[in-house]
């Protein structure tokens, strides 16, 4: 299994397959399914990537979460 960051290459695989389960992203390109999602939820969370239809709501929160933590207002509300 690979490791390290996700390549050009990988990343434009996920993007032309995003509504693909993670899982099976993570099995075409021999990678974990924790490090796939995370790296989704990441760039979801950016704007990079739509969000995918399989992305339960719960992950709202999350991502309000990371878009707040980097704001550069974040330090000083710290």
């Amino acid at each position: 299994m690979k490791k390290g960051r996700i390549s050009k290459d990988e990343e434009n695989f996920i993007k032309e397959n995003i509504n693909l389960d993670h899982n099976r992203i993570a099995t075409e390109l021999d990678r974990t399914p924790d490090s796939i999602l995370d790296f989704i939820k990441r760039k979801v969370a950016k704007g990079d990537l739509p969000t995918p239809h399989w992305l339960d709501d719960s992950y709202i929160e999350e991502r309000a979460h990371y878009e707040l933590t980097f704001r550069p207002s974040w330090s000083e509300l710290q």
